[in-house]
């Protein structure tokens, strides 16, 4: 239950939305490590090489931040589509976007007012260390926001609070304790976020989350394709990398070639299979066709661009297989049921269990 504190009344910053409209497929909600968003040429050319307009079935069981589903779903056409992470902090930022909208777009609203009214004057980019003691309430507000996304229950508030902590942590790095606590520094910048373009990119993810016969899972990937067998599918696999030391979830996927190999033999199921990692030759052998790519690498320190693949394979299947043809992983599942809440924001909110600095809680951003 919230305590009654008393809230602290936030400046209104200057928010005029940009000229240029904006689009999912050209604007982020949110920065996001490993993301494909600005890789639209190379995901769309693979996608072209599949040649395929249309299928039963779209799965992407590593949807992270959709970046590769906004640029794929532009090519092609499902009955249905499936989402799926193993991180319930992130897919119920878009069940609830799905669900409930207005409900983020507001809370966030007030999230990013109260944020921006800590931000010192003459900044609008990444705050000099001498400095930054003039960002200590803004990295404490920060703080407070990642300890309630660590401690709240998972409604629109948790959503919009995610949506918050990903933009203003360090480098979109997602990394979690081995408690399983979401830990990203604070990225020390003084940038002021247009609320009016959020809620607009909220809405268009809304609009195609409920008219495109979206399905939001929460499960363990081995698990997950053991539900759907439909030959005429089209799946994206798109894992943590191998030799990755960021730890996304502390039960996460084993990033091991062994796992990662015995993922891909279960794609054989289907028609149309892509697939990304760090360029290996067992990667290379297994679909025989790919691109390799580059990018800057902001996960690791090591300056180097690790050549990446980006695979893609037909199968072609007229029916049916049997899960027994393919080894099932022995990973505990992790299912996420889909909320239906009617009104979440009339609810009361389980509060943070740590403290919330400057008197502020987590009912101070409700309607």
């Amino acid at each position: 239950m919230s305590t009654s504190t008393k809230a602290i009344k936030a400046k209104t910053p200057k928010t005029k939305s940009t000229k240029k409209a904006i689009n999912v497929t050209t604007k982020k909600l949110f920065p996001y490590s490993g993301s494909k968003h600005k890789y639209r040429a190379q995901l769309q050319n693979v996608v072209s090489k599949l040649n395929v307009k249309k299928v039963s079935t779209y799965i992407e069981p590593f949807a992270g931040s959709l970046g590769s589903f906004f640029h794929i779903i532009e090519m092609i056409e499902a009955d249905k589509i499936i989402l799926n992470d193993i991180n319930r902090k992130m897919t119920n930022i878009y069940q609830q976007i799905q669900d409930n909208p207005k409900q983020v777009a507001h809370a966030y609203s007030k999230l990013e007012d109260m944020f921006q009214s800590f931000l010192p004057d003459g900044y609008k980019t990444t705050v000099p260390k001498d400095k930054r003691h003039l960002m200590i309430d803004a990295r404490d507000f920060y703080h407070s926001v990642r300890d309630y996304i660590n401690d709240a229950d998972f409604t629109a508030n948790h959503a919009a609070a995610m949506v918050f902590v990903l933009n203003h942590n360090f480098n979109g790095l997602y990394n979690e304790s081995k408690k399983g606590r979401f830990n990203g520094s604070f990225n020390w910048n003084a940038k002021r976020i247009n609320y009016a373009d959020m809620s607009t990119l909220i809405q268009q993810i809304h609009e195609i989350l409920t008219t495109k016969n979206v399905e939001i899972y929460t499960m363990d990937v081995f698990e997950l394709l053991h539900q759907f067998n439909d030959p005429d599918t089209f799946i994206y696999l798109d894992p943590p990398y191998i030799d990755n030391t960021i730890k996304y979830v502390a039960d996460g996927f084993d990033l091991s070639l062994h796992n990662q190999m015995k993922l891909v033999q279960m794609t054989n199921k289907y028609n149309y299979v892509m697939y990304s990692n760090h360029h290996h030759e067992a990667f290379a052998s297994f679909f025989g066709d790919y691109v390799n790519f580059y990018r800057t690498n902001k996960i690791s320190k090591n300056s180097k661009k690790p050549a990446e693949i980006m695979a893609y394979k037909i199968n072609k299947l007229s029916e049916a297989v049997n899960n027994a043809d393919f080894q099932q992983a022995k990973v505990p599942s992790a299912q996420f049921t889909h909320p239906m809440l009617d009104s979440l924001m009339d609810t009361e909110q389980k509060p943070a269990n740590k403290s919330i600095p400057k008197s502020i809680n987590p009912s101070d951003f409700t309607a």
